[in-house]
């Protein structure tokens, strides 16, 4: 292989590796977004002033630097508008986001248009009059240099949750009905149990939390099988020590729950908090498929069928949308239950591959009443 291909091809076999080589290091994504900005728009400036030149016959020396200066100016300011404002703004939702992803593609190469527009008139500043027309060199340049970033960030995104995927309605998931869950609000942090498959939720503790890695779960009683007490983590100061509050006790619902099988979810690592509990339902001690999850949003929930050999994952990571999982638990009937992003809880039928959005809230517990 020839010295000068060295780069560009080792970066690519980076962005193809699994998930899981990144598990330390951030993911595909984070290091394909950090190389654009530091490297990558040396590398479209470069492109795009030698397209320019050939387009309009400029000396290089001319076109070359401006393209440059254009490209780190539109990607450095493009970033800094989209993460600190307009994210916070659109409202994504499990049913809006993959509709907002082709909007944002549509509006990031508009506003790379309008931002490097300048440049380009510059470098044609001294043609004839036809010639001096630079909107359409602009979109020319701009529309080379877009699918190549395009393809660059496809490379290290995942979509399987709507290219793979089927986003249902509530109804159209079969999910099981004797299943309550409890949940904290996604907007005033109290308690909440509802019925899994439907009906109104009904508050059972005022607890008010504000912060996203407080925790709900629960812990078995002690000498008194299928009872169990809900457990609140409220870190209001952290890194101070978490606030410990029993909210339920010696509540009768049977779940299968196994303490070696106690994990952190990687997303909370840093605070110190449990942060997603694996739970297995008594009436499916035995199922069909199996469900897990990663720390990163490209990983996902992963489905496997070992008898029949399927495998699916659940994951969304773009340049525009990142929802991780959280609180994974397996229901009867082959489904699953987790938390999407900051606030979605979703149903998972891996049977059809549908996905719904079932309400808003954090932290689900599903347990199954008892007499």
């Amino acid at each position: 292989m020839k010295h000068r291909y060295w780069l560009p091809s080792a970066l690519l076999g980076l962005l193809l590796f699994q998930p899981s080589v990144w598990a330390n290091s951030g993911t595909p994504l984070m290091w394909a977004g950090a190389l654009h900005l530091a490297f990558g728009n040396l590398l479209i400036g470069l492109g795009e002033g030698w397209l320019l030149a050939k387009l309009r016959s400029i000396p290089k020396a001319q076109t070359l630097p401006a393209m440059i200066i254009a490209n780190y100016f539109s990607a450095w300011l493009g970033y800094l508008v989209y993460y600190d404002s307009l994210k916070n703004l659109l409202a994504f939702d499990l049913y809006n986001a993959w509709r907002w992803f082709w909007v944002l593609m549509a509006a990031a190469y508009l506003v790379s248009v309008l931002l490097e527009w300048p440049f380009v008139w510059w470098c044609c500043r001294t043609l004839p009059p036809k010639a001096r027309r630079s909107w359409r060199a602009t979109f020319l340049v701009q529309g080379a240099s877009y699918l190549v970033i395009c393809g660059w960030f496809w490379l290290a995104s995942y979509a399987s949750l709507y290219t793979q995927m089927r986003i249902a309605k509530p109804s159209e998931v079969a999910l099981p009905p004797a299943v309550q869950v409890y949940y904290l609000g996604a907007e005033d942090g109290n308690v909440y149990r509802r019925l899994l498959a439907g009906g109104p939720a009904q508050k059972v503790y005022d607890l008010r939390s504000t912060n996203r890695s407080d925790v709900l779960f629960i812990e078995p009683v002690t000498n008194n099988a299928n009872h169990w007490n809900f457990i609140a983590l409220l870190r209001p100061d952290y890194p101070a020590s978490p606030i410990r509050i029993t909210l339920l006790t010696n509540v009768p619902v049977e779940t299968l729950f196994a303490r070696d099988q106690l994990e952190k979810d990687s997303i909370d690592y840093e605070q110190d908090a449990v942060y997603g509990w694996p739970f297995r339902l008594v009436e499916t001690p035995h199922g069909n498929w199996q469900f897990w999850y990663g720390p990163y949003a490209c990983e996902g929930l992963t489905a496997r069928n070992a008898a029949r050999q399927i495998k699916l994952r659940v994951a969304m990571e773009t340049p525009f949308t990142a929802w991780r999982v959280h609180y994974l638990s397996a229901l009867p009937t082959d489904k699953a239950l987790f938390q999407l992003g900051d606030d979605q809880i979703c149903g998972f039928d891996p049977e059809t591959r549908s996905v719904a959005l079932l309400w808003r809230g954090r932290c689900p517990v599903p347990v199954i009443p008892r007499p």
